[in-house]
């Protein structure tokens, strides 16, 4: 076998070429079956130096040079070592190349004037100074002021563990096995560098023995740029070759800046702790089999990143920390483009774009999540679109989800799936064009706001279970169905040319100030539970206005049906229910933040409608802003306490906006009875106002 035959003492796992207390050598089959072989017991090895030896001059080596473990190798000034053509040895790493293996200490004591030579004579190659156990700290020093010169090194300098201090990349390397950077050491990889690891680790250990792995316990800082990328790639033109990846120790700290990282097992692995660090910038990670792979107990931050062209999940963090992935590209992975297993997410300004592709008969989402008890799942100014299968898998995440200024567009299925959240918010989200329902939540507090819901296939909103307000959003071309929804309201919205625009089936919602245009049924009502009250809205040009199926009188007072005819409001209306009396023109309620029209010329607050109003309604607020300007309406009680604040903008405007309080406080909790306070501030501009709230 090879570990015995040539002897072990050329054949000892990691410690090739050390000694061993015994060695088995000169193994020779003879007749019978038997065996002639040496045992050797303590003997020394040709070639390998113990205790001090000083070379200098010049000096020719035949094979591998092993300097053993407590010995002391230095080379003086001005040395030339010249390594022949072959190893006469037939050890070490390459049987065939001459090594220096150091598992003691090395001393270089060249300087830029008279240098240390380490070379071939022919000019051919050798493979280089390999040195294990963190020792020889002075090597790269050395080499980078010139005083130590390796020439026609495969490896140059290579180690196993990093010394303690601070080591600098500058230049292009090869990694032949794994390597640690221990705790108390810094590992700082310049821009423009290229560290290429082998793609069978020849050290045969770590989390996966066949390949090679840097591993973190000390720090780790990449200082790439866009234009010089650090890069860390696999040793091999072969597509199907990989290297393992990083791995972050507990404790271990990474900033990477402008890395570029592809052909790995994991591009990052590891676990994160309160002790150290995670972020990573400007970086691509690209052609592996899993991108981020992590489990978080900290923050971990990951700025501007690319991550394309993945087999599996692109980023996959777990445990109770949290990830913030800001300015990102996650596109056209083989799985999820993000997976988290409880860990907390904020995603701002991201892209997740065709992911799942990698099995047909398993399609997967752009991003999905499970756990998350008492964690949050944000997204601001994110785009969600065209994923093999839902845009939004979030059928086993338990705590808070929250979309901002967020567009969930063309996914092959569903936009956005949740059941049992403990509750979702969507502002200023855009849920278009999705092949199966633009969102479907169940057994969660729902607050929808400002929201547009376009031509999803499968209809714009269905919830089911728990508790919903939609206020102030749009639906066109599909509709909303609220289902065994006790606590809902759906107010000041806008519903246009959908078979059904509003559908509810054994719910209670408060159907307050919106406007239907346009729709076949605007309101399909199936009981027991029914809409109560069904008020302030427009209904225009649809087949039936109101579809009452539930054999429950409905209180549909005070609407208006976009006519003053009895007899034609007649033929819109189905089923058991009061209507009169009737409005004759349309109602100054919002069906939307913004009123159509020419910006005002004035700055102006004007009064709530209706005031006063009733807990279970909503009022309805209009402001005038002339010119652009930072905006802030509040909600504040007698005391001058702030109970909610309805709109905050950094830069809102030119012109004439209505928002609606439905009552509730920064919480979701009722206010109680009373009077309120309303301040509008828009840069220099204030104005006051008051209502009146009654339960």
């Amino acid at each position: 076998a090879f570990d015995t035959n040539p002897g072990l003492r050329g054949h000892a796992g990691d410690r090739r070429g050390a000694p061993l207390g015994f060695v088995l050598d000169r193994i020779t089959p003879v007749e019978d079956g038997r065996m002639r072989l040496d045992v050797l017991v303590n003997q020394p090895v040709e070639g390998n130096i113990t205790g001090s030896r000083r070379w200098s001059g010049e000096v020719a080596v035949e094979g591998d040079v092993v300097v053993e473990p407590g010995a002391v190798l230095t080379l003086a000034a001005g040395t030339t070592v010249s390594f022949a053509g072959t190893d006469r040895r037939g050890a070490g790493f390459d049987p065939g190349r001459c090594e220096l293996i150091v598992y003691g200490e090395l001393v270089v004591e060249g300087g830029p004037e008279a240098p240390v030579r380490l070379g071939r004579a022919d000019g051919a190659g050798w493979l280089g100074v390999l040195v294990f156990g963190g020792g020889s700290a002075g090597l790269e020093p050395a080499r980078d002021r010139g005083g130590l010169i390796l020439e026609r090194a495969r490896l140059g300098i290579a180690r196993d563990r990093l010394p303690g201090g601070t080591t600098e990349w500058r230049r292009s390397r090869r990694v032949p096995w794994d390597l640690l950077v221990p705790a108390g050491a810094e590992l700082r990889i310049a821009a423009g560098s290229e560290t290429r690891f082998a793609p069978v680790d020849l050290s045969r250990r770590g989390r996966l023995p066949g390949h090679t792995e840097l591993v973190v316990e000390g720090r780790l800082v990449a200082a790439g740029t866009a234009a010089a990328p650090a890069v860390l790639t696999v040793d091999s033109s072969l597509p199907e070759d990989l290297w393992a990846g990083l791995w972050l120790e507990a404790g271990g700290f990474i900033d990477a800046a402008g890395v570029r990282l592809d052909q790995a097992v994991i591009g990052i692995g590891g676990e994160l702790t309160e002790e150290g660090g995670f972020r990573l910038r400007d970086a691509r990670l690209e052609r592996m089999v899993r991108g981020v792979d992590m489990d978080l107990f900290a923050q971990a931050g990951i700025d501007r990143a690319t991550f394309r062209a993945i087999a599996d999940r692109a980023v996959w963090v777990r445990g109770p920390g949290c990830l913030s992935l800001r300015s990102g590209l996650v596109e056209e992975n083989g799985r999820e483009g993000i997976f988290t297993s409880g860990a907390g997410l904020e995603l701002i300004d991201t892209r997740i774009r065709a992911n799942g592709f990698l099995d047909g008969d398993d399609p997967r989402s752009g991003l999905a999540a499970e756990g998350g008890l008492d964690r949050r799942l944000e997204l601001w100014r994110c785009e969600v679109e065209e994923n093999e299968r839902h845009g939004l898998q979030l059928e086993g995440w338990k705590g808070v989800v929250e979309l901002h200024g967020t567009r969930v567009t063309a996914n092959r299925r569903d936009g956005l799936r949740v059941d049992g959240a403990e509750r979702v918010v969507f502002k200023e989200v855009e849920v278009h064009r999705n092949r199966g329902t633009g969102a479907r939540l169940a057994a969660t507090a729902v607050e929808v706001r400002t929201t547009d819901f376009d031509r999803n296939l499968g209809g714009g909103l269905r919830v089911e279970g728990g508790t919903v307000t939609v206020e102030m959003s749009h639906f066109s071309a599909n509709g909303a169905v609220l289902t065994g929804t006790r606590a809902a309201a759906v107010r000041a919205s806008d519903f246009a040319n959908a078979a059904v625009a509003l559908h509810s089936v054994d719910s209670a919602p408060a159907v307050v100030e919106n406007r239907f245009t346009g729709n076949v049924t605007a309101v399909r009502v199936d009981g027991p539970a029914v809409p109560d009250p069904i008020r302030d809205n427009v209904f225009k040009e649809s087949g039936l206005a109101l579809e009452n199926r539930s054999g429950v009188e409905l209180d549909a007072r005070g609407n208006y049906w976009g006519s003053d005819d009895p007899e034609e409001i007649a033929r819109q209306l189905s089923g058991e229910m009061v209507w009169t009396p009737f409005l004759s023109e349309e109602p100054p309620g919002a069906s939307s933040d913004e009123e159509p029209g020419e910006p005002p010329l004035t700055f102006a607050l004007r009064d709530p409608w209706p005031n006063p109003f009733k807990g279970d309604g909503a009022t309805s607020i209009g402001f005038d802003l002339p010119a652009a300007s930072p905006l802030r309406l509040v909600v504040y009680d007698v005391l001058g306490r702030p109970v909610r604040t309805l709109r905050e903008d950094p830069s809102a405007g030119p012109g004439r906006f209505r928002v609606i309080w439905d009552g509730a406080d920064d919480q979701g909790r009722p206010a109680a009875s009373g009077v309120y306070l309303l301040r509008l501030t828009a840069g220099p501009e204030q104005a006051s106002g008051r209502v009146v709230l009654l339960r």
